[in-house]
């Protein structure tokens, strides 16, 4: 069951979903909490697939 909580730090704000014990971001909520442009964020997220797809296939 997913819950939505407010992260608030004192400068940043943003609405998160909590499912169990894990907490879910996209693109744009990773960016505000890195300091990182959103096309940054999706070239890392797609490098950690991108290196799972190929273990997977080396495998």
């Amino acid at each position: 069951m997913s819950n939505t909580i407010i992260y608030n730090d004192g400068e940043l704000e943003l609405k998160v979903s909590v499912d169990d014990e894990t907490v879910w971001l996209n693109r744009i909520q990773l960016s505000e909490i890195f300091d990182r442009d959103v096309k940054t964020i999706g070239k890392h997220i797609n490098n950690v697939f991108k290196e799972g797809l190929m273990k997977l296939l080396s495998a």
